[in-house]
């Protein structure tokens, strides 16, 4: 993909995409990201920083298929649909981290899952 492309479709939200951003033009070495596209368009990506910390952006569908991106022991990940989390991992892994879920506030909605 052309990285010109992907950096405009950020740019149209760099609040929301502020870490990869940030990580893809300061931090490029330690940041991997895969992009699904649809049509010509872009669906959702995965960025890796740092072979641990794991964020998605997209659809459910594309995110799905770009799991399969993600090669690590163990990942901090940002959760954006548990439902999700269920398929790839299983029901025990989503009721886990969904209680960990709650037990946060909204600001840190993050969950750790070891795969």
């Amino acid at each position: 993909m052309d990285e010109k492309i992907f950096f405009d479709f950020l740019n149209r939200d760099p609040i929301l995409h502020i870490f990869t951003i940030y990580d893809l033009k300061y931090i490029r070495d330690k940041t991997k990201v895969w992009v699904a596209l649809k049509n010509g368009e872009i669906h959702g990506y995965i960025f890796e920083f740092d072979n641990r910390i794991v964020h998605t952006h997209g659809t459910v569908e594309s995110i799905a298929k770009l799991l399969d991106c993600i090669d690590l022991d163990e990942v901090t990940l940002g959760i954006e649909d548990l439902d999700e989390v269920s398929k790839q991992f299983g029901e025990k892994e989503k009721k886990r981290v969904g209680k960990s879920l709650e037990s946060m506030d909204e600001e840190g909605a993050y969950g750790e899952i070891g795969f």
